[in-house]
């Protein structure tokens, strides 16, 4: 490999990892509300969202 084309690979792994960081953090965030909410205030409606909130950023 081309000494140009390593770097250039490398800040793209580096940021492809920085935006899935991202992207995890805020699906992070939304599930562990979700969760929270459904510990809380136990009810069907909690738990189904709970259960759409880690069903969906599995």
């Amino acid at each position: 490999m081309l000494p140009m084309m390593a770097k250039q690979s490398a800040a793209a792994a580096v940021e492809f990892v920085r935006e899935a960081e991202g992207r995890l953090a805020a699906a992070n965030v939304e599930q562990q509300r979700a969760e929270w909410i459904a510990q809380n205030f136990i009810t069907h409606d909690t738990q189904m969202l709970a259960a759409a909130a880690n069903s969906s950023h599995c």
